[in-house]
C-alpha cells in the first residue's frame, strides 16, 4: 500500500453564516468549511455539511447556502479550514495540486462524517491514499482519520 500523503487542516471559527471573514490575504479566503446547526433528529449544534470553497470564497459559498436551506436554521455556525501549505504543490497558475487535493479531503472527510445534508461521498471514497489531520477549532470532526482503515457503514439488510 502507498504511504498516505498527509492533509493537515487548521480550522476556525464558529462563526454566524452572515459573519463569515473575509481575510485581505487572498489564499485564506478558500478551503473547506462545515456547517452546524438545528437538526430534527440530531438535535442543535449538529454536523449538517462539509463542503469546498474552491472558485468562491468562503463568504460567496455561505451566502449560496444561505440564499437556499441555510437561512432557516437559526442556530447555524460556520467552521473554515485551511489546509496546511507545506501539504501542496505552489502552482500560481492554476493550482492544480492545492484543487485536487481540497476535493480528495472534502470527499474523505464527508465519507468519514456522514453529515446528512451532504449527498455525494456519503457511501464510499475512491481517491487516493489520504492521512487528514485536524487542528484549531475542528468542531465534531474527529482529529484525524485516513483511508489506511474504512469506518463501518451500517447494512441496509438484516444479514450480517
Amino acid at each position: 500500500m502507498n504511504q498516505p500523503r498527509l492533509v493537515r487542516i487548521n480550522w476556525i471559527g464558529p462563526f454566524a453564516p452572515d459573519k463569515v471573514p473575509v481575510n485581505p490575504e487572498y489564499d485564506d479566503n478558500f478551503g473547506l468549511y462545515q456547517i452546524y446547526g438545528i437538526h430534527e433528529v440530531f438535535g442543535p449544534q449538529s454536523l449538517l455539511y462539509i463542503g469546498k470553497a474552491e472558485h468562491l470564497s468562503f463568504a460567496e459559498r455561505i451566502n449560496q447556502h444561505l440564499s437556499n436551506w441555510l437561512s432557516s436554521n437559526s442556530d447555524a455556525q460556520v467552521r473554515l479550514g485551511l489546509l496546511h501549505p507545506k501539504d501542496y504543490k505552489h502552482e500560481p497558475k492554476d493550482w492544480s495540486d492545492w484543487k485536487q487535493l481540497l476535493r480528495d479531503t472534502e470527499a474523505l472527510t464527508i465519507f468519514w462524517h456522514t453529515p446528512p445534508y451532504n449527498s455525494r461521498n456519503i457511501s464510499h471514497y475512491s481517491g487516493p491514499t489520504l492521512r487528514v489531520q485536524n487542528f484549531g477549532q475542528r468542531g465534531r470532526l474527529l482529529p484525524e482519520f485516513s483511508t489506511d482503515w474504512v469506518p463501518p457503514k451500517p447494512m441496509d439488510s438484516d444479514e450480517e
